[in-house]
């Protein structure tokens, strides 16, 4: 930054030396002081306006919601930056850079590429001409007599499809060629630093505004993502709660299986019972116990009178599930757990449903 601030003040001093060169330097960091002061004026209007006090409010009448946030943004003061003085202030800066670009160019290039450049602008200049001749005619800008309406329209109805589609073809083949021809020639010349100035300093004249929409509208992109935040969270918590109210507990059978495992494997060492059977001893357990995690997210056991027999439930406030039959608990051929305390729910334990 010191570098390119010392540069400038010495463009500025030696301006008479080398006019074009020095331009070349100064151009550019007019067009992004400009562009930084049309910032901050347009942020200064912004917020004198009431800018976010308007979105809070828009916010607040309309709901905490996609709708409210809609309604919220706005496009603020970036017409300060392209429409007003400033917009017209940089445009007419970098129109003066490529004039620049072009003179740097033709002093100091061969003559080979000077012919070059010059086929490229004369086809440029013919088909710049060409279309804003159309737009004219488009917006009624040039006007013309019934007699040559009629007879444009019959010219082109004359022409064949494929014809027009070869022409449009040929046109984009040959605005592409010019496009890279006149880059290629820049950049292998010595101006190339002029262009890569001023293409830094085009580019400020988009982000700017970018960056000033972001900072004007940034109350309603937090609350946005708020709200999508709050979303999310409330989608996790009821498929946990509608997940964890099912007929069994995934971690509960896992904590069931590795006790048994190691259960069974302990009696298999000592009374020498296949793999098959501890297999079949892990599967038995893993049918015949619950563990439940009483109390978290209002987890709940009741015993339920059904219509075909009893049973005891899991309720978790948002989905239920039967655990076992109530017979199968009374005879002892299925145990509940409390899952934080290892204690054995028992029928006692397990208040009826109302």
């Amino acid at each position: 930054m010191k570098m390119y601030l010392k540069k400038i003040k010495n463009s500025v001093r030696n301006f008479k030396v080398n006019p074009i060169d020095n331009l070349a330097v100064i151009i550019p960091a007019l067009i992004v002081l400009t562009m930084v002061i049309g910032w901050i004026v347009a942020f200064i209007m912004f917020i004198v306006d009431g800018g976010y006090l308007k979105q809070i409010t828009q916010i607040r009448l309309s709901g905490f919601g996609f709708d409210g946030v809609k309604k919220s943004l706005t496009n603020g003061t970036i017409h300060i930056l392209y429409g007003s003085f400033v917009g017209t202030i940089v445009k007419v800066l970098l129109c003066s850079q490529s004039i620049i670009i072009l003179i740097s160019f033709f002093k100091k290039a061969t003559k080979v590429k000077r012919v070059i450049m010059i086929i490229d602008l004369v086809i440029a200049g013919i088909i710049i001409v060409g279309i804003l001749l159309l737009i004219w005619l488009y917006i009624g800008k040039i006007r013309l007599s019934d007699s040559q309406i009629i007879s444009l329209i019959n010219f082109l109805n004359g022409i064949d499809k494929q014809k027009k589609q070869l022409f449009l073809i040929v046109l984009v083949v040959v605005v592409v060629a010019i496009v890279i021809s006149a880059l290629v020639l820049i950049l292998t010349s010595e101006s190339k630093w002029m262009f890569k100035d001023g293409s830094l300093a085009a580019l400020s004249f988009l982000l700017f505004p970018l960056a000033l929409l972001l900072v004007e509208n940034i109350i309603p992109l937090i609350v946005g993502a708020l709200f999508l935040a709050i979303i999310a969270c409330v989608i996790w918590l009821i498929l946990y709660l509608v997940a964890s109210g099912g007929l069994s507990s995934g971690e509960g059978a896992s904590s069931a299986s590795s006790s048994s495992v190691s259960s069974s494997s302990g009696y298999s060492s000592y009374s020498g019972t296949s793999s098959k059977k501890q297999a079949d001893a892990v599967k038995m357990k893993d049918k015949n116990c619950e563990y439940v995690d009483l109390g978290f997210l209002g987890m709940k056991l009741y015993r339920v009178r059904g219509i075909l027999h009893d049973y005891v439930e899991r309720d978790n406030g948002v989905g239920t599930g039967e655990v076992c039959s109530l017979d199968d608990l009374r005879k002892g051929n299925f145990h509940i757990y409390d899952k934080a305390t290892g204690k054995e729910i028992k029928e006692c334990d397990i208040p009826w449903r109302n």
